[in-house]
């Protein structure tokens, strides 16, 4: 019987907390709406960008490899013609 007592008592102080929350709605499949609009914009930014690109490859190229060739051509181009003039003057036997 003292027992069943203290059970009781803690019943009685004990608290119950019940939350309800709805259920979610029902999603559609396709969550967006299709928008031919935005994408041709990024599209635009896309190809925007790739030029961008382009460009700065070109202009890297023109700056810092053009003049290593000319660098590298102005010797070959005179080495070349001193050894074209002195095997001319030289006759083959």
């Amino acid at each position: 019987e003292g027992r069943r007592q203290v059970l009781t008592d803690l019943t009685d102080l004990a608290t119950v907390e019940v939350q309800v929350v709805p259920a979610p709605a029902v999603s559609p499949v396709v969550a967006d709406a299709w928008a031919p609009l935005t994408v041709a914009r990024q599209s635009l930014q896309d190809l925007v960008g790739a030029l961008q690109v382009i460009a700065d490859g070109a202009i890297r190229f023109g700056v810092f490899v053009v003049p290593l060739l000319l660098l590298a051509a102005v010797p070959a181009y005179f080495i070349w013609r001193f050894r074209n003039r002195f095997s001319r003057d030289i006759p083959s036997a």
